[in-house]
């Protein structure tokens, strides 16, 4: 399982894509995500399975879940599953102190400075 996404912010009321989610392993995702299809992980979690929400041009050229659309310019579709999205005011204590979360924080905080928290979001989805 592999985890893929988008960083976006909004500037005014449209969500812009910033760059794409560094790397993120899968055992990170726990206490935000969940575990998709595994029975084990977070009894909590704070963004599980919210779906794909409408957003950047980056996002839509990124995410693939129709087998019509074989190969973007991320490379070829492999199945997406657990499709969700967390702002980065809702991002748990214990994600921003986690080590594994760190290339992940250090880019969010770059779009946090100059829009805010609430305007900046994770839009993330796992691929087998």
């Amino acid at each position: 399982m592999h985890v893929q996404g988008v960083v976006e912010y909004r500037d005014g009321q449209s969500w812009l894509g910033g760059t794409d989610l560094p790397h993120l392993p899968p055992d990170a995702c726990p206490p935000v995500f969940g575990v998709p299809e595994e029975s084990t992980g977070s009894a909590d979690p704070t963004a599980a399975d919210r779906g794909v929400p409408d957003g950047s041009d980056l996002l839509d050229r990124r995410y693939f879940k129709d087998a019509a659309s074989v190969y973007g310019d991320t490379g070829p579709w492999r199945h997406a599953f657990g499709e969700s999205w967390v702002r980065a005011d809702e991002l748990p204590a214990a994600v921003r102190e986690d080590d594994r979360w760190a290339d992940v924080l250090a880019t969010v905080a770059e779009y946090e400075r100059e829009y805010g928290a609430a305007n900046v979001r994770l839009v993330v989805w796992f691929e087998n």
